[in-house]
């Protein structure tokens, strides 16, 4: 059956035609119609126009790299206190250090035997700095052993809480002030393993934030760090910036690089938990901040793939001599780098220093890492021309001699091996404390 159609509807339909052909033809700017144009006017926030609702976005991380020394800290409570596979686990957390050779290591829920245990297997490689108590646990701060900085240890030491921050867990804060060799800049490092649950520990937890916060607005130094586990929480966290007027001075590390997915969890609830609704549970437990002054924090791996915090201990790990995996703790480590930004002080003798570092590592090698990791060549007179690269070839051969003793020392290291130095070994104050 033949339908007639008026010419002017044929005219119509033709001159659409006509325009869906030149419209394909045409290179039509993409910014014009695509998503992003309408997604550019709010960069906070972007629109699912399938579900009509407004999802955070996540902020770019800066693309500029500040000058100056740089720092590589890694923050980890390694949970001392639960006695499943502490060897084992303690064994994993060595071998995340030696992987990635962090400059500082802020260490919490510390005890007697994962402290042995740390300076066998890391001996010759990081500085030790805490106090080893018989019974209990503690914090410890381990500085690499290099030649770019070395420690203050006029300004080194574990500090009380007092007042309203005074802790009813024997919690306190341990402070070290690192120098830089070239420049001279100092940087305070804070480590704290503050007040634990809640109830009647948020008002103490909040009191010990609000003095670390003031110790860092009032330092003297280049730059203030504050790292570890704090139990924190964000409205504690506000409440401790808000008394001590921080006007963003305070910057949390999370926050700084827009809240990434990877470091939003620090902590995970124990498998041997007795109420598994527990699981569903994630806290930001342990945090990183920093001052504001001459300092600013650097994505870890100079990405933009969501790396600028790297996480250790995320995944199970095989424990040895067993067909079981567990965690290295119930914690993550939290490993960020920073940069101080300040330049170098006036008048500065990199002699002086030369020759303050080479006494300090001739107090800190012992003669049991030097025949593991054999003789260590002397420098020559600093008036000679060639010292500066002397002291290159030197760093760099210490480095690699001391590494490969120490993952020697791991490789050797067993379950029987420990327990026996454990019942012969008698503990004795200068043994267990190093303030170096």
């Amino acid at each position: 059956m033949y339908i007639h159609h008026p010419p002017f509807l044929s005219l119509i339909t033709a001159c659409t035609l006509s325009i869906s052909i030149l419209l394909t033809t045409i290179q039509v700017p993409h910014t014009v119609f695509s998503m992003s144009h309408f997604h550019s006017r709010n960069p906070t926030t972007r629109t699912n126009f399938r579900t009509q609702t407004k999802t955070k976005q996540r902020l770019p991380v800066p693309r500029s790299v500040p000058s100056g020394p740089s720092v590589t800290l890694l923050t980890w409570n390694i949970d001392g206190l639960c006695p499943t596979h502490l060897h084992a686990r303690t064994m994993m957390v060595v071998q995340s250090i030696l992987k990635h050779m962090p400059d500082v290591i802020s260490l919490q829920e510390v005890v007697l035997e994962t402290d042995r245990m740390l300076r066998d297997l890391l001996r010759g490689v990081y500085h030790f700095v805490g106090e080893a108590t018989r019974e209990g646990y503690y914090i410890l701060t381990l500085v690499r052993v290099c030649d770019e900085f070395y420690i203050d240890e006029n300004s080194t030491g574990k500090i009380e809480y007092c007042g309203a921050a005074r802790s009813n867990m024997g919690r306190d804060l341990l402070c070290v002030n690192l120098v830089m060799s070239k420049g001279g800049q100092v940087v305070t490092l804070y480590n704290s393993h503050m007040e634990s649950c809640k109830g009647e520990s948020v008002p103490i937890r909040t009191a010990q934030l609000t003095y670390v916060y003031s110790r860092m607005l009032d330092s003297n130094a280049d730059a203030a760090i504050l790292s570890g586990d704090l139990n924190m929480r964000q409205a504690e966290q506000k409440s401790a910036m808000k008394s001590v007027a921080s006007n963003g001075r305070i910057v949390d590390c999370f926050e700084y690089f827009g809240r990434p997915t990877n470091a939003a969890q620090t902590w995970k609830v124990p498998e041997e938990s007795a109420d598994p609704s527990m699981a569903r549970f994630k806290c930001r437990f342990d945090r990183v901040y920093h001052n504001s002054k001459d300092v600013a924090f650097v994505s870890y791996q100079n990405d933009n793939d969501g790396n600028e915090i790297k996480m250790l201990g995320t995944k199970k790990q095989r424990v040895v001599g067993s067909t079981e995996k567990c965690y290295p703790s119930d914690h993550f480590g939290m490993l960020i780098k920073f940069v101080l930004t300040s330049p170098a002080r006036d008048n500065w003798k990199e002699k002086d220093l030369r020759k303050k570092s080479q006494e300090s590592l001739k107090s800190i090698t012992s003669s049991q890492i030097s025949k593991k990791a054999g003789t260590i060549t002397k420098h020559e007179s600093p008036g000679q021309d060639n010292v500066t690269q002397n002291i290159e070839n030197d760093r760099k051969m210490r480095r690699n001699k001391i590494a490969e003793a120490a993952e020697k020392r791991l490789l050797h290291t067993s379950d029987d091996h420990h327990e026996r130095n454990r019942k012969n070994r008698k503990y004795s104050q200068e043994d267990i404390i190093d303030l170096t």
